[in-house]
């Protein structure tokens, strides 16, 4: 590209700065130039041909009224022919005004088409027509009449084509030309010839020219439609200079008149004769001519003329603005020389002083361009000169500064080993003061550095200046209370420019850091080569470069049989290619990588490791290198199952647990949700287990749970599963269950394997069980529900006597809500006084009075009325409300025996109620002896009233506490004796005072 510019470019350099100004204005103002004289030109042509057209225009309309009377005349021949008209006058009126016509025409018409044949040829004509006049035969002057006509149509076409007139630059004047030279003539003319045609055929009637004239009228229509579109697409609006229709009145008058020819005198339906017909036509014809001459000819007249005003306009606009444009840009190229010129020569100036010596010179413009931008960098040149000559003076020093500050020593000693040069490092290391180093001269540099470090420098000189390449020696510098320096001591001999030594350049770092980092290396090395974790280094391109011992220890394989191999070696095929692409994304995106994995060692064992990469980068971000750890985990996840195992199985039975069981259970919702099947599960209570593990011992119940479990397992089918919650609870998932009958078949299986005896420990034993079933999704959808329905159910046949199985009903689920219900209300009835005890009173028989009594308690509930207590007591006892309601009864008690004693002197004995749950030992409740005393009530005024279930079993904490009571002096009762065991030897262990 810069090629092409060459020519432009030696040009300019050989030429002065004024010259190349004269070029290059004369060039912009020569451009400027041709392009006005191109614009004028165009201008003008615009303005000649506008000129053009208008007398064009002027000439058409003489043609157009040379064809208007030419048409009369061809009328007015037609009908004094045919008889109708006889006027001499009027066919000499027409005659003249074809003459007056065709002299404006001849005047007016260019020289070029005067001369032409066509010219000569319509004179001709008409000289004919007028000599022959109506001696010709009708047809004959109709054909003559309408070729002249046809051949001035012609010449109008030839003198607007001469005129420009067919060219048109915008729409409108094309459209409105279009309408004067043919949509509007053509019409006229077809009128023309249907006027003397139907002339003729209301005389004559003759079916020729009855068709000719359907023919003649029915051709208007195509001219008149497309003077129609023609107007439509003007959008100016028309303008006349005289009265005239408008276009669309225009085309109604004509439209109508032939509608009336056709429909009307050619259909025999109007007494129009061929006068009436010849004036209505010509009529018509005139009014269409009367609109060419004043509404189109105007309009097109006028906007030509505003063209032609328009393009003057514009001329006058463009040869001013062209001549001021000249000049202003005359006037800045003399003003641009000028202000160039004054800067160059500043510029010139200037650089002379600062080459004769004045630094201080400076150039000063008053402009903004590149000259000013030389200016300027002149400027900052000469100011960084000067400052460079300043900064020399300072070299010294800040050298000095530097050297100083390096972070290592640096000397220069003479060949006497006297010290000519130390900087602040090298004194700090040394821990002697620079005037100190460079005033002793190396016979008294033992008692600067001491006698040892003092030996070994000199000799270090000696060898130094006896060899040709670096000396290097290392020394340790002690410190007091810190850590020695080690220095490493780099001398080489110095030479003047003639090759003499003249001395010794001497750096001493300090490599304290770097011995250190040594030793650490050595340290990972150990590390490294000792541990018991597998290592493995990689490349870039993920070749291994190298492993430790315990890489080997681990997988069998020796370095050599690695070393430049891919880890893929190592590869077990258990992961699958996602597993990979996934891990060397991770390794892409963020440089780590761990993980559990499978491979192989080197006899194709196969074993599980955790695995843990990570990436060293380089200075660029490139990877450089990757390190691999990991360990066997083989023993971890034997562990780690047996974790597992003791997780989510019963160590007992070895039988899945609660956790297992409960996951299991969710899973086959999920399944036969998806599947939309069934299955049941089976709730397993052991009927009397408490009992025989209590007197047996736990080691003998034990064994029973797992020969229970084993038992219930044998019952089910492979797809099955049976667990153990806890205690003496199982259950069971039947999966897919087809016929609920099987699920019968299965409880009575386990109802029958259970009711066989255990022999144990050379015992036999015998057990039931009480099972309950629950079906999905006919009960329930949800865990929590399905786990209720069965235990409901299990209930429910333990009440129905044990030993057997129950299915969930809806009932179940109405008593338990009940149950609830019934329960949440207990526990605010003390607080809402709905609790109330009443006494029932003891008779004695022989006498009749009343001294004891016991107490009842009752439940007045708000919305259920009296509640029974054999419906809440059961509640309480369940839920434990029974200690805070039997600690309530219990005072109130005493409180009403001591009122019987303050007020009515009554000293009466009551019994109260004790249920088994207020003996548990674990439960805080209200000491009775504690609040007897506190009301200074004795024992004798109680009696407490226990079951024979308490006394069987035979708790030595229940006993005490019994025991406890008799001595305080209450008494004791058995309630229901006869309706639970009866044992009558237990009567004779127990201090009872009453039996009821």
């Amino acid at each position: 590209m810069k090629q092409l510019f060459n020519p432009a470019i030696n040009l300019m350099n050989n030429l002065s700065y004024p010259r190349k100004l004269i070029v290059l204005g004369g060039l912009s103002l020569l451009s400027l130039l041709i392009v006005s004289i191109s614009l004028l030109v165009y201008l003008s042509g615009s303005i000649s041909t506008a000129n053009q057209q208008l007398e064009g225009l002027k000439q058409a309309q003489k043609t157009s009224s040379l064809i208007q009377a030419l048409q009369q005349h061809r009328g007015m021949s037609a009908a004094v022919i045919a008889g109708v008209n006889n006027s001499a006058d009027m066919q000499l009126s027409v005659n003249k005004q074809v003459d007056e016509n065709f002299l404006k025409v001849s005047k007016g018409l260019p020289a070029e088409l005067k001369q032409a044949a066509k010219w000569s040829t319509i004179q001709a004509q008409w000289q004919y027509l007028d000599a022959k006049g109506i001696t010709l035969a009708l047809d004959e002057s109709f054909n003559l009449h309408t070729e002249l006509i046809h051949n001035l149509n012609s010449l109008q076409l030839q003198v607007a084509d001469y005129y420009f007139l067919l060219v048109m630059d915008d729409l409108d004047s094309y459209y409105l030309t279009n309408s004067f030279l043919f949509t509007i003539p053509i019409t006229l003319e077809l009128l023309g010839q249907a006027r003397a045609v139907g002339v003729s055929y209301l005389v004559n009637k003759d079916i020729k020219s009855r068709g000719e004239m359907v023919s003649l009228l029915s051709n208007t229509i195509v001219p008149l439609d497309v003077f129609k579109n023609n107007v439509g697409k003007v959008k100016r609006e028309l303008i006349s200079n005289g009265e005239s229709l408008t276009a669309q009145e225009l085309s109604q008058k004509i439209e109508r008149h032939v509608t009336f020819t056709l429909d009307g005198v050619l259909a025999d339906t109007t007494s129009m004769s061929s006068l009436e017909l010849y004036n209505q036509s010509t009529y018509v014809i005139d009014v269409g001519y009367q609109f060419l001459d004043n509404s189109l000819s105007f309009t097109l007249s006028t906007l030509l003329n505003s063209r032609v005003k328009e393009a003057n306009t514009q001329l006058i606009v463009s040869i001013g603005f062209s001549s001021a444009l000249f000049l202003i840009v005359l006037y800045f190229i003399i003003g641009l020389h000028f202000s160039t010129i004054r800067s160059i020569n500043s510029l010139t100036q200037v650089t002379g002083k600062f080459y004769g010596g004045d630094l201080d010179a400076r150039v000063t413009l008053d402009t903004h361009d590149e000259l000013n931008n030389i200016a300027l960098g002149f400027n900052e040149m000469a100011t960084s000169f000067q400052n460079l000559m300043i900064d020399k003076e300072e070299i010294s020093s800040r050298l000095r500064a530097i050297i100083d500050n390096s972070p290592i020593g640096i000397w220069f000693t003479g060949i006497d080993g006297r010290y000519h040069f130390v900087n602040k490092t090298f004194c700090n290391l040394a821990g002697i003061e620079e005037e100190d180093m460079l005033n002793t001269p190396s016979a008294n540099l033992a008692l600067l550095l001491g006698d040892e470090i003092a030996h070994h420098c000199l000799n270090s000189d000696r060898a130094a200046l006896a060899q040709d390449f670096p000396h290097v020696s290392y020394e340790t510098i002690p410190r007091l209370n810190a850590k020695p320096y080690i220095l490493e001591v780099t001398k080489v001999k110095l030479k003047n420019s003639h090759g003499e030594v003249i001395g010794l350049i001497g750096i001493s770092k300090d490599i304290t850091n770097k011995r250190q980092q040594e030793e650490d290396l050595k340290l990972a090395d150990i590390v490294y080569q000792n541990s018991s974790e597998a290592m493995m280094i990689t490349n870039a391109n993920n070749e291994i470069i190298a492993i430790n011992p315990a890489l080997t220890e681990i997988t069998g394989y020796s370095s050599s049989e690695l070393i430049g191999k891919n880890p893929s070696i190592f590869s077990s095929g258990k992961q699958s290619t996602e597993f990979y692409q996934s891990m060397w994304e991770e390794l892409k995106l963020t440089g780590t990588w761990q993980g559990e994995i499978w491979n192989t060692k080197k006899n194709g064992g196969e074993f599980p490791e955790w695995l843990s990469i990570n990436t060293i980068y380089d200075d660029y971000g490139n990877v450089f290198r990757r390190i691999a750890l990991f360990s066997d985990i083989t023993e971890k996840k034997k562990k780690d199952a047996l974790i597992l195992r003791q997780a989510k199985y019963d160590s007992l039975t070895n039988l899945p647990n609660r956790i297992m069981f409960i996951d299991r259970l969710e899973q086959e919702i999920k399944v036969s949700q998806r599947k939309m099947q069934k299955f049941a599960l089976i709730f397993i209570d052991l009927d009397n287990f408490k009992k025989i593990n209590d007197t047996r011992g736990h080691v003998y119940g034990d064994t029973l749970l797992i020969e229970a479990g084993k038992r219930i397992t044998h019952c089910i089918r492979e797809v099955d599963s049976v667990a153990r919650l806890g205690g003496d609870e199982f259950t069971i998932l039947l999966s897919d269950i087809a016929d609920i009958h099987n699920v019968e078949i299965i409880a009575q299986k386990v109802l029958d394997a259970l009711s066989k005896p255990f022999y144990i420990s050379k015992m036999y034993t015998y057990i039931s069980a009480s099972l309950g079933v629950t079906i999905y999704p006919n009960d329930a959808s949800s865990t929590l529900e399905l786990l209720k329905n069965a235990d409901q159910a299990m209930y429910l046949a333990k009440n129905l006597g044990r030993n057997r199985f129950c299915y969930f009903t809806a009932s179940m689920q109405e008593q338990a809500l009940e149950h609830l219900e019934l329960m949440d209300d207990l526990r605010e009835a003390i607080t809402l006084n709905q609790l109330t005890v009443f006494y029932q009173p003891i008779v004695d028989l022989k006498t009749g009075e009343i001294r004891k009594a016991e107490a009842l308690l009752r439940w007045k509930h708000p919305i259920r009325g009296m509640v029974s207590p054999a419906e809440f007591i059961p509640l309480a006892e369940e839920s434990g409300l029974i200690i805070e309601i039997g600690d309530w009864v219990f005072k109130q008690t005493v409180q009403h025996i001591k009122k019987c004693k303050e007020q009515l002197g009554l000293d009466i004995q009551v019994s109260v109620n004790k249920s088994p749950v207020q003996f548990r030992e674990s439960i805080e409740q209200l000491d009775w002896l504690s609040y007897l005393a506190e009301n200074q009530l004795p024992g004798e005024n109680i009696v407490i009233e226990i079951t024979e279930g308490l006394l069987m079993n035979n708790n030595i904490s229940t006993l005490e506490r019994l025991s406890k009571f008799r001595a305080a002096g209450i008494g004791l009762s058995m309630d229901d004796f006869g309706t639970g065991y009866s044992s009558l030897s237990y009567l004779k262990k127990f201090a009872l005072d009453y039996l009821k």
